[in-house]
């Protein structure tokens, strides 16, 4: 039973088959294209929620900067008189004067590499 069924299967596709040979294909007329114009709908008016006010605050003015006033340099010491000796500057009151921290020390001879010039 199989096999007659296989074959009257075989004989019916080679009938469909037999007619589809290349024949030309009538071309279908393309179909009239029909434009409709479709109204937009008209936009919704809405009226916008009422917003809460918002409260107002006022900052007090702002007092002008004031200027500030120049940093204050505090004045140079006058430096003592220059002697050609310290013997000379110790014999007029003046004298001890220390590495770094006078500036008359750079004008006499540490003789002794202590850091102090014109020791009385």
């Amino acid at each position: 039973m199989r096999t007659r069924a296989a074959s009257l299967a075989l004989a019916v596709c080679a009938v469909l088959l037999a007619g589809c040979e290349e024949s030309p294909v009538d071309e279908p007329t393309p179909a009239p294209v029909v434009e409709e114009t479709v109204a937009a709908p008209e936009p919704i008016q809405t009226q916008p929620a009422e917003a809460e006010p918002v409260p107002v605050v006022e900052l007090p003015a702002e007092a002008p900067a004031a200027e500030e006033p120049a940093p204050v340099v505090p004045p140079v010491p006058a430096a003592d008189p220059q002697f050609g000796t310290c013997k000379e500057a110790v014999a007029a009151g003046y004298g001890n004067y220390s590495q770094g921290v006078d500036p008359e020390y750079d004008w006499y001879q540490d003789r002794d590499g202590d850091g102090v010039v014109c020791e009385s």
